[in-house]
């Protein structure tokens, strides 16, 4: 993981979330799509986990999800369904389709709140794949602090291959 530049994300971020930086992600966002990492940070800035009892929490997270879901797709974050197809000789052939939570630009986002590491793999290999292909230049993941190993440790192990990835984990810690 990279360091984290200094000055690039507010201190009340820092606190809400605990930030991971792969193959300088936040240096290309911050630099290459300036106004998706602006809405990100409006957006970020607002939602919080609440300190509270698990299961208080699980359904106060559904319905904030719900708000940071609008809040995103009121700036353009939309659900992409992308296919991916091959010509040879002249006859197509669907190959792939990948579904992403949010793209905008050429930056992919992701959320995975309370799930086992399967899903952080599958989201590493749509970013890597949809990197490659040029669909998509950075990717992010946002999920629950306590879920972090599930997506480091394949990402270290390179499962989203060069593709830049921005890892958030929300934390309870107060404001």
């Amino acid at each position: 993981m990279r360091d984290l530049p200094p000055g690039l994300i507010p201190d009340n971020i820092l606190i809400a979330y605990e930030v991971h930086n792969w193959r300088n992600a936040l240096q290309v966002l911050s630099a290459a799509y300036p106004h998706e990492w602006e809405d990100l940070l409006s957006v970020l800035g607002q939602w919080r986990f609440s300190p509270l009892s698990d299961d208080v929490r699980a359904r106060s997270t559904v319905r904030r999800l719900g708000r940071f879901d609008r809040a995103l797709n009121v700036r353009g974050w939309k659900k992409r369904r992308i296919m991916i197809n091959v010509i040879v000789d002249e006859a197509q052939h669907e190959s792939r389709t990948y579904v992403i939570d949010r793209l905008k630009a050429r930056v992919g986002f992701e959320i995975e709140l309370s799930s086992d590491g399967h899903p952080f793999v599958e989201n590493l290999e749509k970013f890597s794949a949809l990197f490659d292909l040029q669909v998509l230049d950075i990717g992010i993941i946002m999920t629950d602090v306590g879920q972090m190993r599930s997506v480091l440790q394949p990402l270290i192990a390179g499962t989203g291959g060069g593709c830049p990835v921005l890892v958030l984990g929300l934390t309870d810690r107060p404001m």
